[in-house]
């Protein structure tokens, strides 16, 4: 803890403590030569641990000046009694949060808590997402977006797929009902924005740091940049924020910036997160590339690009919303017939419910096979549907 020493024979600390040294004191007076300070644990029940012989040999070979805290029997709790020696009062602990703050400790999940009958984390939505009704397949996604929230080098996550592909369908799902909160067990609060209700970007930073100070008791940041207080925020506390819609702040196809977010406290907020790491997880929709973040994926950031359904799981969900009267087989036609679109799948779900006349359905296969592009078969389908 603390500088270095000009003596360390590891090149990257050796790097780091030129840096210390260029950047210590002023111009005039730069300072004295950086300094190393290990805290250590020390077991006063080991053998030839001599705490005095300990901090002599890594002063000579390091060039360090260790401070040992005793841990009888495993037990580190001498640590925090040290560390608080040096910490500012005026800064309340992290314990010291309000109680709705206090999220997944010592096992709790998100399920409602049994003696509150409330959710176990402070939840917003702007504005509150419909229910998900037979939601069906995604398996390989769901699990992606799993594996990546549950590795804390992941900062953000961006889903992108084409309109009516079931990107928001997905996340809500992920959110709301995969569990997936229990792949983040630091996380303190869940905030969803949809940019389709609301695209102001202003409106978005200014309600989540109020919601972070009504709920969760963080004040807001002394600055006039809504950038600063946003990152400020979630660097202060975990949340899964869900970003829903960002198309509509993002240069279209026809712009030289294509997928560039026009909004300059969003962009700045999103490629800080990704620079910079943060404690929680950004899951974004839209239906561009994020152009600002490409540089990321594969690091801080990674990218999922929502497929079209398989014949199966389009046959799957056709026959859970009331089309099992029909064969697999010709549901999985049907399927095929729309490219396995999920919003053209959820028009001929609305049919096959309402138990289309065969003579119609012939029709609309007809129909289907002539439309060359998905956009008009949809429109086709909900033309029948009306």
């Amino acid at each position: 803890m603390g500088c270095g020493h000009p003596r360390f024979s590891d090149q990257r600390i050796a790097a780091i403590l030129k840096e210390v040294a260029d950047r210590t004191g002023t111009r005039i007076d730069p300072g004295s030569a950086p300094r190393h300070v290990a805290i250590m644990p020390w077991d006063p029940a080991g053998r030839s641990n001599d705490p005095g012989v300990l901090a002599k040999r890594a002063e000579i070979g390091y060039g360090a000046k260790v401070i040992l805290y005793p841990t009888p029997a495993g037990d580190h709790s001498a640590l925090s009694a040290l560390l608080s020696t040096l910490t500012d009062p005026q800064f309340p602990s992290a314990s010291d949060l309000p109680i709705r703050a206090r999220l997944l400790q010592d096992g709790l999940t998100p399920d409602l808590d049994a003696r509150t009958d409330r959710p176990a984390i402070a939840v917003r939505w702007v504005p509150e997402p419909e229910p998900i009704e037979h939601f069906t397949g995604r398996a390989e996604e769901l699990a992606r977006l799993d594996r990546w929230a549950a590795d804390r080098g992941v900062a953000l996550v961006g889903v992108t797929a084409w309109g009516g592909a079931g990107k928001t369908s997905l996340v809500n799902r992920w959110v709301l009902e995969a569990a997936s909160l229990s792949r983040l067990p630091g996380v303190r609060g869940l905030f969803g924005w949809s940019f389709y209700a609301d695209p102001s970007a202003e409106h978005w930073a200014d309600t989540l740091v109020e919601w972070a100070r009504q709920e969760l008791g963080i004040p807001k940041v002394a600055t006039s940049r809504r950038a600063g207080a946003v990152l400020a925020l979630l660097r202060t506390v975990p949340l899964l924020l869900v970003l829903d819609g960002l198309e509509v702040l993002q240069e279209g196809p026809a712009g030289d910036g294509f997928g560039r977010l026009l909004d300059g406290t969003l962009r700045e907020v999103l490629v800080s997160l990704c620079q910079q790491g943060h404690s929680g997880l950004v899951v974004l929709t839209g239906r561009f590339p994020f152009a600002d973040l490409e540089s990321f994926d594969g690091g801080t950031a990674r990218m999922l690009e929502v497929p079209p359904f398989t014949a199966a799981e389009g046959s799957a969900l056709l026959a859970a919303t009331g089309g099992g009267w029909l064969d697999d087989s010709e549901r999985r036609a049907l399927v095929a017939l729309v490219d396995g679109h999920a919003l053209a799948v959820g028009v001929l779900a609305g049919l096959l419910a309402a138990r289309l006349p065969v003579d119609d359905l012939a029709v609309l296969r007809a129909e289907l096979d002539v439309a060359t592009k998905t956009s008009a078969r949809v429109e086709r389908g909900a033309g029948l549907l009306r």
